[in-house]
Parts: structure tokens; sequence; C-alpha cells
């Protein structure tokens, strides 16, 4: 089980194809509690948004914790994501419930 969140806490996901790059795909994670303080640590891979390439899965799939691109931690329980229409930032939204 390589899930970064096993204990529980928020386990919300949120997933987004990029309308400019459809081959990428965000995939929020929520934090194990409402305070995780270890997942200030990238390497946890909880309490934030990672990037995936669809075109590039590597044939045992891609490992969430250690693989694809991180757009952002340390962030709580984003459950509302968004790419800007312009260019590759991503947007969030907290949900506190």
């Amino acid at each position: 089980n390589d899930s970064p969140n096993p204990s529980g806490g928020h386990s919300t996901r949120t997933l987004l194809l990029s309308p400019k790059n459809t081959n990428l795909l965000a995939v929020s994670h929520g934090s194990n509690d409402n305070f995780d303080y270890p997942s200030g640590n990238p390497k946890t891979a909880r309490a934030c948004v990672k990037v995936f390439d669809l075109n590039a899965i590597p044939s045992g799939g891609y490992n969430y914790i250690s693989g694809g691109w991180l757009a952002g931690y340390g962030m709580r329980n984003e459950v509302g994501i968004a790419f800007d229409g312009n260019s590759m930032y991503v947007f969030t939204l907290l949900s506190y419930f």
C-alpha cells in the first residue's frame, strides 16, 4: 500500500485534467489531520497537489508518493483545484468542513 494517508485524516481527493495539456492530471490529497505538521515536508505526499503526465505512465503505474511533479504542498485539505486558463498555474480552494 503506497497510500500516504493510511490512518485516515482528510481523505478527499480531487482530479483535474489540464485544459491546455490534456495529458496532465492534477491530483489533490488532504492532510492526516488539521495539524499535520509532518506534511510540511513534501516527501510525505500529503496535503499537496501533484501533477502526473498521462503520456508517460510507467509500466507498473505511478507511485503517488515518489512520482509526478509537486505543484504545491503544506495545504490542509484542498478540494477545489483549477488550472489558470492562460498558463499552467494551479489554483486551489481549501475545505473547512
